[in-house]
């Protein structure tokens, strides 16, 4: 009998394995989107990952796949979050600098998915959310659209606009 149980057991772990496996990468992080934003009130999980997507292509960014920081060197992973978000929004960080954790995706997704579901709670407007998510409260409350962009397109609003369309 616990050899049937056990090889009945050892047979679903290697299944499910296989499957996972099997998920395409563009896919890889959806379960761990739609679950952080039931968490955290967000209307659409969808936001969460046309962040990502536009952050870090999903964690493939090779800076963000060997736990380096961004290019200006003041955000990490696959949402690319700054360590001093944690005192600014009072998101709980696990220790503000805890940089290695920050590298941890399905932990990055989680704080990302804080600030998200804090900036959805405050502006109820889906372009504000995405502008404070990428330059932060004080811009976008100043009427401010900032970017970094050098191509089309510039805004970071119409970057995660565009990415939620390719999503769907």
């Amino acid at each position: 009998m616990i050899l049937i149980l056990s090889t009945l057991l050892l047979t679903g772990v290697i299944f499910m394995s296989e499957k996972l496996n099997k998920i395409p990468e563009s896919e890889k992080y959806d379960g761990i989107f739609q679950i952080m934003a039931s968490k955290y009130n967000i209307p659409d999980w969808k936001w969460l990952k046309a962040i990502a997507l536009a952050e870090s292509d999903l964690g493939r960014d090779p800076r963000v796949a060997n736990g380096e920081t961004s290019r200006d060197g003041k955000s990490w992973g696959i949402m690319q979050i700054a360590p001093e978000i944690g005192s600014e929004k009072e998101i709980e960080l696990k220790g503000p600098k805890n940089i290695p954790l920050l590298n941890v995706p399905e932990y990055n997704i989680e704080i990302g998915a804080k600030l998200v579901g804090y900036l959805w709670s405050k502006y109820q407007d889906k372009d504000k959310v995405f502008l404070a998510y990428n330059q932060g409260e004080r811009n976008t409350d100043l009427g401010k659209n900032y970017t970094i962009a050098t191509t089309p397109p510039f805004g970071y609003d119409v970057k995660i606009n565009n990415n939620l369309e390719k999503i769907a």
